[in-house]
Order: structure tokens, then C-alpha cells, then sequence
């Protein structure tokens, strides 16, 4: 890739666009994000992790790893389940509500 990435496209290649994402393309510097950046890292966090948990392709234990994200109310990472959907405009108890009734038959289906 020549020159460099926009850094307001929604879609960053991680193969492509990595020496600029991680600022190497600068030595000894620090990558600046934009306030901009960091909700979309939110959104695709969310997003991704949804999709994850109830496509049947994805391994088991990376969908209780995402459930138990969903579900852990008192997490205080910055890019904890609660974090993710208030910052992108959602309600974290709307969405764990729907999460917890729709993923639980699958859960309760593996424990037998």
C-alpha cells in the first residue's frame, strides 16, 4: 500500500495498515486517535462480539467468553460490554436482556 491510510475510513486492513496504526510509520511516536476512532473501536468491539456469539461457526469457548463479557455488569475495563454499547448509543440492560434470553437455551443445551 503507498502513502497513507485515511485515517477516517471505517475499515482498516490489519496487514496493511498496521505500521500506521501502531505508529511506526513515525519512529518513537504515538499513534493519535481520534475521538472518532475509538467509538468506531467500540462499535466494532460490539458488533463483532454479537455476531460471535450466535454464529454457530464460532468455537464454544469463544462464545461463553463473549457471553460472560455480555453479562459481567461490574467490569470496569474501558472496553468492557457496558462501555461498549453507551458509548455507541445503546442500552447495556436492553441488550444483555435480549443476549441472556436468546443465548440461553444454547447454553443450557451444552451443559447436558
Amino acid at each position: 500500500m503507498s502513502g497513507q491510510p485515511n485515517p477516517h475510513k471505517l475499515n482498516w486492513d490489519i496487514f496493511n495498515d498496521y505500521d500506521w496504526l501502531c505508529g511506526k510509520d513515525k519512529p518513537d511516536s504515538i499513534t493519535p486517535w481520534s475521538e472518532r476512532d475509538i467509538l468506531c473501536l467500540y462499535e466494532k468491539l460490539l458488533e463483532n462480539s454479537l455476531v460471535s456469539l450466535f454464529d454457530n461457526r464460532s468455537s464454544w469457548n469463544t462464545r461463553k467468553e463473549i457471553y460472560s463479557w455480555v453479562i459481567n455488569e461490574s467490569d470496569k475495563n474501558p472496553f468492557s460490554f457496558n462501555n461498549c454499547c453507551t458509548f455507541t448509543g445503546l442500552e447495556h440492560d436492553v441488550i444483555r436482556d435480549f443476549v441472556i434470553l436468546k443465548f440461553k437455551p444454547h447454553l443450557l443445551s451444552q451443559l447436558h
